[in-house]
């Protein structure tokens, strides 16, 4: 038998005793699809102060949108609504320098353009990242040329070179 939640006037869930009759109270719910319906007409802040009113929470001004609330309040009231589905994965995020180097090693290198648009940088901080990262710390050789007037960075690994390339 799932859980009954019932809603307070002054914003604070509780669980319905099981021999009640959930007819009897008009803001009860069971499931996330009838708690999304309930508080269809609410206010953001009536979310916020609901959070706020849950045990072993941390307090919050704002939530980001009205389903990421919902959602939020509905793990927090049903812990066992995690229990089986696998945790979500997160893909570690490429760092700028992982992101550089892995363009300007690609067959063709990279151009400034792309570089800069990749990087959210200025054509002068790209350059410098090349000659102080890429070329001084990392003690890789990169290559600049121009190709159908654009400039133009290529990394030859040690690798290659020592074998005379």
């Amino acid at each position: 038998m799932p859980t009954i939640f019932h809603m307070d006037s002054d914003d604070t869930v509780r669980v319905v005793d099981p021999g009640r009759e959930p007819s009897d109270l008009k803001d009860a719910f069971s499931t996330f699809e009838q708690f999304e319906q309930l508080s269809a007409t609410w206010p953001l802040r009536r979310l916020i102060a609901i959070w706020d009113h849950l045990p072993g929470v941390q307090r919050v001004s704002r939530f980001e949108n009205r389903t990421i609330g919902l959602q939020r309040i509905w793990r927090a009231l049903n812990p066992s609504a995690r229990e089986g589905q696998p945790a979500p994965r997160r893909r570690r995020r490429q760092n700028k320098t992982e992101l550089v180097l892995d363009m300007v090693r690609s067959p063709n290198g990279a151009t400034l353009k792309a570089l800069m648009k990749a990087t959210r940088w200025q054509a002068h901080t790209v350059r410098g990242f090349l000659s102080r990262k890429v070329s001084k710390k990392l003690g890789l050789r990169v290559d600049s040329f121009r190709r159908d007037g654009e400039r133009v960075y290529a990394v030859r690994d040690r690798l290659h070179l020592a074998a005379g390339e």
